[in-house]
């Protein structure tokens, strides 16, 4: 049943963007295109992802995960190349194809927090994004410096009170700023996750939650991974 769902939601957005020149698309959120496939190239938080022609998503894989046949980092003798692409998520694909129908334009000046971009789903994004994250503050704040650029984060002063701040690029005119605080005499950890001015330009509120869930899921995992 879910998938049947899902396959709904993606072929009812394929028919709302068909006619959508992805061209015109890279020109209006600041993203690539190329002009040899005719496909729209994205990143959601540093992974890699290409829209084509018709309009089918797909996850790139970097030169340098795929390696070479025979190298330390390649297959082994005997084994299959690992694949260039594959298919993006009903995720993935839902926040591209999104991406399509919004006006874009230049990216905006400071960061909003999730409630003014979308205040019927604020306290859901608090309970299910930010909530995880300050429930980890401690881990985080301490592993996160090491491993921001992994999800394309750079670390930036932290204001407000904050013992970290980093800022990531979500996608293609959205930034996503991490604010975390440690535990003190008179508060628990915390964490805040605003957006940058705009957002709602680029990608719908669904979306933006998406980008935070992601977000979130990604960077406890990779806090949490032995070192």
């Amino acid at each position: 049943m879910r998938l049947d769902k899902e396959a709904f939601v993606l072929r009812t957005l394929r028919e709302k963007v068909a006619g959508v020149d992805l061209r015109d698309a890279a020109t209006a959120l600041g993203a690539e295109y190329d002009a040899d496939t005719g496909r729209l190239l994205v990143q959601i938080l540093n992974e890699h992802f290409a829209l084509t022609p018709e309009l089918e998503a797909f996850r790139l894989r970097p030169a340098d995960e795929t390696g070479e046949p025979g190298t330390a980092t390649g297959p082994a003798s005997g084994q299959a190349e690992p694949a260039a692409e594959q298919p993006a998520t009903y995720e993935e694909t839902g926040v591209i194809l999104n991406s399509l129908m919004m006006p874009g334009g230049k990216p905006g000046e400071g960061w909003q927090a999730f409630r003014e971009l979308a205040a019927g789903h604020a306290q859901d994004f608090r309970l299910d994004v930010e909530q995880p994250l300050a429930e980890e503050a401690e881990l985080l704040v301490e592993r996160v410096p090491a491993i921001a650029n992994r999800l394309g984060g750079e670390l930036v002063e932290a204001v407000g009170g904050s013992d970290l701040a980093v800022v990531f690029e979500g996608y293609p005119g959205v930034r996503l700023l991490l604010q975390l605080y440690r535990e003190d005499m008179e508060f628990p950890t915390d964490a805040r996750v605003l957006f940058s001015a705009g957002s709602d330009r680029f990608l719908p509120p669904g979306c933006l939650e998406e980008l935070g869930h992601r977000l979130s899921e990604r960077l406890i995992a990779e806090a949490k991974r032995p070192k």
